[in-house]
């Protein structure tokens, strides 16, 4: 899991298999979101990656970003209708109070 400071802009590339498949996502009725630790969710806008159509692009802007702790992630397909389905990733990343938290930075941890 990735850990980074809260208040940095995220850019994610999520890639999405499909019964086994790294199937394209183009023409999929998709509603992503990303929940906080509070179980708040904020849907996102992505796009799709032109180079591996079975990947999300999106961002989570620093300005949007409430409180530090795990955060997950959802993607339904045809949310709300017939043939629903929702994929998950829980504990997809950590946002944390300062960038001595997020590790690989040489700083240490008091």
């Amino acid at each position: 899991m990735i850990r980074k400071r809260l208040g940095k802009t995220l850019l994610f590339r999520w890639p999405i298999i499909t019964n086994g498949e790294a199937s394209s996502l183009y023409g999929r009725n998709l509603t992503l979101f990303i929940i906080e630790p509070s179980g708040k969710k904020h849907q996102v806008n992505y796009t799709i990656d032109d180079t591996e159509p079975n990947r999300l692009l999106f961002t989570f802007q620093g300005k949007d970003q409430i409180s530090p702790g795990i955060y997950g992630l959802e993607l339904w397909e045809n949310k709300d209708s017939d043939d629903q389905t929702i994929f998950d990733k829980v504990n997809a990343f950590e946002l944390v109070k300062h960038t001595k938290d997020e590790g690989g930075c040489g700083c240490k941890r008091y």
